[in-house]
């Protein structure tokens, strides 16, 4: 089966129609989505809904999505980011908040294998870690 693994797409509508256009000539069938759907770009909401509505979708919200839903603060955010999040929030942040979490923590039921060059904070649900470098 062939996955697509894919991040920080901050808001961008037109770069995720256009990834998922790339995506789709080579025949996916699962996306794994790592992360930050959300902050920088003027369209967060579509962003989650088109998430939302990819097949077989595993998902974990990024630093970003858990700012904007309120889980996180936004005290270690560069300046432009708070804003992006703090406009984020003021147009409706319990829906924000909801989609959100509607689409992370969408996990596949084998084992998948995650390579981070940081933390994976927190743990996802279920997980453990095995090896770190």
């Amino acid at each position: 089966m062939r996955y697509a693994v894919f991040a920080d797409v901050h808001g961008n509508l037109e770069a995720l129609h256009a990834l998922l256009a790339r995506v789709r000539c080579f025949h996916v069938r699962s996306y794994l989505f790592i992360g930050d759907a959300v902050g920088y770009g003027p369209d967060p909401v579509p962003c989650i809904e088109q998430l939302r509505a990819l097949p077989c979708l595993t998902a974990v919200a990024g630093d970003h999505d858990r700012a904007a839903a309120g889980r996180k603060s936004i005290t270690w955010c560069a300046p432009e980011t708070r804003e992006a999040v703090r406009v984020e929030e003021g147009d409706s942040e319990e829906t924000l908040a909801a989609r959100i979490h509607a689409v992370e923590h969408r996990l596949l039921p084998q084992v998948i294998r995650l390579i981070a060059a940081g933390r994976v904070r927190p743990p996802l649900p279920g997980s453990r870690v095995v090896q770190v470098h």
